[in-house]
This record gives structure tokens, C-alpha cells and sequence, in this order.
């Protein structure tokens, strides 16, 4: 049997039964737990302050660590720069190496003293342009292309004498260059006639080419008159050349063409 008694004093119930005062013990539990959260939360605000005390100590530890290091970095980038400058010139000089490299070489003919050396010259310079030879490449290119009676100036001709790409070029010039056989080709010009089985285009071609050689000097009008006449004259035939000249060419090709 469970009796329920009241007291008066503190007006809580009392459970005989269980033998518990059941509102006086809830509200006791109540506030035992509310000071065991105050407690932890008093202990858990200790904790963070703390840690945020700590924190701040390294954020100020980085903020000075950073100071330190500003001036360096104020003074890096220029030598940054010139490294970055320094590496793009010797990429560029990479590249440019690696084009040179992939460039298909032009090689120049070969002259053995018989066929007009301004021609020879002419296909010269234009390698040593394509193919960008510095001095000695040229003299070594040189002396190869030489053949036959050309190539006796490598070993009869003192080695001071063809040791660079100006003496060797101001020899051939002197022995085959056209300046120096001026009377021979102006004689071979005045004697040319076209041969049995000849062409017209290659006594054309012929007489252009006596014509450089014999009047280097000549403007390329007066000279184009002049070939005029001795093309009209090679032709050896005085019926054939009546009729060409009654068309009156002004120039070589027009002789050609008549």
C-alpha cells in the first residue's frame, strides 16, 4: 500500500513506496546539472581563451617572420627578371639553332675555270646568304667547289696567299673574272655566228651572255641596242636578217621574237 504524505513545511510529496521525494530530488538533480554546465562551460571558455591566446602568439610570430622577409622579397624580382630574360634569349638562340638545324642546306656548283666565274660567283652568294656561313665557312666552301684548272690554285699558289675568303676570291677574280678578259670576249662577241643545227634561243642566250662579259659597264638599255645588232649579224643569214631588222627591235628579246 503506498501512502502519500504532504509536508507541510517544505510542501513536497513524498512516495512511500520508492522512498523518494520526487519534486524535492528532480529539482535538486536540475540544479546539480545546471552547475556541472557551468562548470564545463567555465572550463571549456578557460580552453579557448587560451588556445586563442596561443594562436596569437603564432600569428605573431608569423606576422614578424613575414616583416623579415619583405625586404628580400622587394629585392627578388629584378634578378628574377634577368634570370627570366636570361632564359628566354638562350631559348630563342635554342630555337633559332633548331630552325638552322632543320633548314635544308643549298650547295654551291662547282668551277673549273672554263665557264664564266660571275655566274659561278653569282650562285655563290646566294648560298652564303641562304645558308648564313660566317668567313670560314665560306673559304672552306669555296676551296671544295673548285675543280679541274681552278683547283690548281690551292697547291701552286702560296697557302698565306688563300688563307682567307678575301684572298681567295680577290684571285679568282683576277685569273677568271670577266674584267680581266674584256678584249677576249668583245672579239668572241664581233666573231660569234650561229652554227649549223643551232638554235635561235641558244644563240639568243649566247650572245646575252658575250654581252655582260665584253660591256660590264654598258647601262642595260644601251646594252640591250647593241645586242641587237651582233644577234642580227650571228644569224649569218642576210635575207633572214633583212626581215628582223625591218621589224625594228628595241630590245634582245624583241630580236628573238621577230
Amino acid at each position: 500500500m503506498t501512502r502519500i504524505r504532504t509536508d507541510g513545511a517544505k510542501g513536497e510529496s513524498y512516495n512511500s513506496a520508492r522512498g523518494t521525494n520526487t519534486p524535492g530530488r528532480r529539482r535538486r538533480v536540475d540544479n546539480a546539472r545546471s552547475c556541472s554546465r557551468t562548470r564545463e562551460g567555465n572550463v571549456r571558455g578557460r580552453r579557448t581563451s587560451d588556445n586563442d591566446d596561443d594562436g596569437d602568439g603564432d600569428d605573431d610570430d608569423d606576422r614578424d617572420r613575414g616583416r623579415g622577409r619583405a625586404r628580400p622579397r622587394r629585392d627578388r624580382p629584378p634578378a628574377r627578371r634577368t634570370h627570366r630574360r636570361a632564359h628566354r634569349s638562350s631559348s630563342s638562340e635554342d630555337e633559332d639553332d633548331g630552325r638552322d638545324a632543320r633548314r635544308h642546306r643549298i650547295h654551291p656548283h662547282t668551277f673549273d675555270g672554263n665557264t664564266s666565274f660571275e655566274t659561278f660567283w653569282a650562285q655563290f652568294q646566294n648560298c652564303v646568304t641562304y645558308n648564313r656561313w660566317k668567313s670560314d665557312d665560306q673559304l672552306a666552301f669555296l676551296k671544295a667547289s673548285l675543280v679541274g684548272d681552278a683547283a690548281q690554285l690551292l697547291w701552286d699558289t702560296d697557302v698565306s696567299e688563300v688563307d682567307t675568303i678575301e684572298k681567295l676570291t680577290t684571285l679568282l677574280h683576277n685569273r677568271y673574272g670577266g674584267s680581266r678578259q674584256i678584249d677576249k670576249h668583245r672579239m668572241e662577241l664581233r666573231l660569234r655566228r650561229r652554227q649549223p643545227g643551232e638554235s635561235l634561243a641558244h644563240l639568243h642566250h649566247d650572245v646575252h651572255r658575250l654581252m655582260a662579259l665584253a660591256h660590264p659597264t654598258l647601262r642595260r638599255e644601251d646594252r640591250e641596242a647593241v645586242a641587237v645588232d651582233y644577234f642580227v649579224d650571228a644569224l649569218d643569214d642576210p635575207e633572214f636578217a633583212l626581215k628582223v631588222r625591218e621589224r625594228a627591235p628595241s630590245t634582245h628579246d624583241d630580236a628573238l621574237n621577230s
